[in-house]
């Protein structure tokens, strides 16, 4: 958990989390230094992973016409990821299940759940979904190289599967070998 820009440092993957107010912690990003230094980090080659807020925050610009996040204004989001937000007034809850789509993590199916304001909308072709949910919609946001992912799947890393495939595209990434793929379910680890 970082709280200045200064204990930043540079990290191999750099997760944001989700915000109630996510206008509102954009600007607070942006006057303490940390909109830049992200910005900076993905260029040199840093991992990001968004989810919920986060992801918003990632995107090009957040559209609040209905005023559900404060004033109604629109804001320019870090530009990390070639998407637009839609704030809403439904709020959505919900259990979620689906599998990923970008070859990067296989097919992993993946269980969590959304709860968010807003509509998050792909823009162009550098981009693609994240996950195909079970009703048919996607979800999400991945750069074609992986490095800026962005999800409304809250629980994501609980996924073991999951976090241990992460894991070893970082450890490959940094000239580590790989960690075993196999993983012990909860009931093994309270043992």
């Amino acid at each position: 958990l970082v709280r200045h820009v200064k204990e930043l440092g540079e990290p191999d993957l750099l997760i944001i989390p989700g915000t109630k107010n996510t206008i509102e912690d954009l600007q607070w990003l942006k006057d303490e230094g940390f909109a830049s230094a992200i910005q900076k980090l993905a260029k040199k080659g840093t991992s990001i992973f968004g989810i919920c807020g986060g992801f918003q925050l990632l995107g090009r610009t957040l559209q609040d016409p209905y005023a559900v996040e404060g004033d109604g204004r629109s804001a320019t989001g870090l530009s990390l990821l070639p998407v637009t937000t839609i704030f809403n007034k439904d709020k959505k809850i919900v259990q979620m299940t689906g599998h990923t789509v970008s070859t990067i993590f296989d097919t992993m199916t993946l269980t969590g759940y959304e709860i968010h304001l807003g509509q998050t909308v792909i823009e162009d072709d550098h981009c693609v979904p994240f996950m195909k949910l079970s009703d048919g919609r996607y979800d999400g946001a991945i750069v074609m190289d992986g490095q800026v992912i962005g999800t409304y799947f809250h629980g994501i890393f609980n996924n073991r599967a999951f976090t241990r495939k992460m894991v070893n595209q970082l450890r490959v990434k940094k000239g580590l070998q790989p960690l075993d793929q196999q993983i012990q379910s909860d009931a093994e680890r309270r043992e």
